[in-house]
């Protein structure tokens, strides 16, 4: 099914799923073991940025610009919410390395 804008009516491009050893990430899931992964859309679709990545790492300014609402006040410290979070609900299955200074990267260990 192809996703509509909802001002325009155009069709919405939707990028394609990237997937590192076992996971699979969109830009609204995410899947490890062909399993949906419980994190929300906006924590898959910082995985996915991370992702397309490939190993770099990614400022959470830059996250936070593509994730957050532009009414949100501290989009960086939301970034920082959305991983602490993630690490509490996967524990060592958690793919996000952080490097103060750099930022944030996937780094699975697969």
């Amino acid at each position: 099914m192809t996703p509509f804008c909802h001002s325009c009516g155009e069709p919405v491009a939707t990028a394609e799923p990237i997937t590192i050893g076992r996971w699979v990430l969109s830009e609204r899931t995410t899947e490890r073991d062909g399993v949906i992964v419980d994190v929300t859309a906006a924590q898959s679709a910082l995985l996915y940025e991370l992702a397309r990545a490939k190993g770099r790492f990614v400022s959470a300014s830059y996250l936070g610009d593509i994730i957050t609402d532009e009414e949100v006040m501290n989009p960086i410290n939301v970034i920082r919410v959305h991983v602490s979070k993630m690490r509490r609900k996967l524990g060592n299955l958690c793919p996000i390395e952080t490097r103060i200074g750099a930022g944030y990267r996937w780094h699975s260990g697969e």
